[in-house]
């Protein structure tokens, strides 16, 4: 689709298809690159939360191409189920951003990352360890992500082979660490 619509797509992180939807920015004239904001849903969840919409859209009317996307293993992405680890949502969020400065309808030196519960974990990790992302980028990650509850609390989830857990002190170090 185009400006002010949305568009489903499809990309790769680690050889498994992930799906997500753009969310144009509704502003848009359809000849500019548009700075844009990938939304990580927490977890559980999936892209089509209303959270997730929400957010897209909220983003979308303030001239931002959003695109939210189905880590591995969740709602219509590739992978196994039920099996949540951070470190994958890093590199599915890495491969998003890849994704969206393969496009030439995306201003790649403006990327942000925003998420909730769960996701925003992942944003800020993802933030601190994305180089390409650069710092302007890094801090939108960090102050838009509201990540302390999820950060603190350990997760776990009936069923699961394993889970990651972590603390505020290693969220921080790896944002200080950069």
């Amino acid at each position: 689709m185009g400006p002010a619509g949305t568009e489903k797509v499809v990309f790769e992180s680690n050889r498994l298809k992930l799906a997500g939807v753009i969310h144009w920015p509704v502003a848009a004239s359809g000849r500019e690159r548009a700075p844009a904001f990938l939304v990580l849903h927490g977890f559980g969840s999936t892209k089509d939360s209303n959270g997730s919409v929400a957010t897209a859209q909220h983003l979308a009317a303030r001239g931002y191409l959003a695109l939210r996307f189905d880590f591995r293993g969740c709602g219509e992405s590739e992978g196994e189920r039920g099996l949540v680890l951070c470190l994958d949502q890093v590199a599915d969020t890495r491969s998003a951003v890849s994704y969206l400065q393969s496009r030439p309808d995306v201003d790649a030196e403006r990327i942000g990352l925003v998420g909730a519960s769960f996701g925003g974990a992942v944003a800020i990790y993802a933030g601190a360890r994305t180089s390409a992302l650069g710092p302007s980028s890094r801090l939108a990650a960090g102050a838009t992500a509201s990540a302390s509850s999820a950060a603190s609390t350990p997760l776990r989830r009936p069923g699961l082979a394993s889970s990651l857990c972590w603390t505020r002190a290693a969220v921080a170090a790896s944002v200080a660490n950069g």
